[in-house]
């Protein structure tokens, strides 16, 4: 009876670890900054130091697919060493990269329309320098960057 009841609260402690663990394990992967997911998708390493997320907008989609859309502040003028650090990496990804076509603005307007994303939250984008890919299923990413505010905008489009 006694070995019966040890394995009992054995059981017990065993299960409630594992629901510890899994509540962390989802509390870390559900909170990364969109940065990790950009780098996980996408294989390009924006810095997470500093980053804020301004705004987000994915489509609910059971597959993945659809368009998102997120701007992500880097504080310029925040001397610290973390900030300054980001805006190093960032300088490095955008500086060999060109201002974007009239064809990649026409492109991205229109993903951004189908969405209903309003003109607060878009920027000029001639004053931004442009990271594109795109992959085999044609799904693609356009990294806008405005090094005057050290915003950047993410536009993805996954099919």
């Amino acid at each position: 009876m006694i070995k019966r009841f040890k394995k009992i609260i054995v059981a017990i402690f065993i299960l409630i670890a594992i629901f510890i663990c899994s509540s962390f394990c989802w509390m870390y992967f559900s909170t990364k900054p969109y940065t990790k997911v950009i780098n996980m998708n996408w294989d390009i390493g924006l810095p997470g130091d500093g980053a804020k997320d301004i705004f987000s907008y994915s489509e609910p989609s059971p597959h993945g697919d659809g368009i998102r859309y997120h701007v992500i502040d880097y504080p310029i003028g925040n001397e610290s060493k973390r900030i300054l650090n980001s805006v190093f990496q960032l300088e490095k990804i955008f500086n060999v990269t060109k201002q974007p076509t009239d064809n990649q603005i026409s492109c991205v307007e229109e993903l951004l329309r189908k969405i209903n994303i309003k003109n607060d939250v878009i920027p000029d984008w001639k004053r931004c320098r442009l990271v594109y890919q795109k992959q085999n299923d044609n799904s693609e990413i356009f990294l806008f960057y405005d090094s005057e505010t050290g915003t950047l905008y993410v536009v993805e489009s996954f099919l």
